[in-house]
């Protein structure tokens, strides 16, 4: 039991949040003007990357991450594979000191809606 709180829930746990995510990124991205594709593609290395997937998961939603021990190796995984992520995605270009185009301004805001709708789920 302990092996599936500790690595198998914190990674169920995780593609819930994300597949709920991008469902709900789609509405509020469309109204926004971003096109399907970006909207399909938007967070798609957090459903197959191992290592983001891993660090994601072990901070957000393992006992050793911010709902537990808040280990600080686990911390310092995640923030290693968000900084890789932000720079594969250019919605988080602002997270980087980097210009955004139009376009990657109004994903960025639609990823902001979409975390505020899917949190509240």
């Amino acid at each position: 039991m302990k092996f599936f709180k500790d690595h198998v829930k914190p990674v169920a746990d995780h593609y819930n949040y994300v597949l709920r995510h991008k469902w709900n990124i789609i509405g509020t991205g469309r109204k926004r003007g971003v096109p399907m594709k970006n909207l399909i593609m938007h967070d798609v290395d957090k459903l197959y990357n191992p290592k983001l997937i891993k660090a994601y998961s072990d901070f957000l939603y393992s006992p050793r991450g911010v709902r537990g021990a808040n280990d600080p190796k686990v911390y310092a995984k995640f923030r290693e594979q968000a900084v890789i992520h932000y720079k594969r995605s250019p919605h988080h270009a602002h997270k980087l000191g980097k210009p955004q185009t139009y376009l990657q301004r109004q994903e960025a805001y639609a990823d902001w809606a979409s975390v505020r709708k899917t949190l509240k789920q």
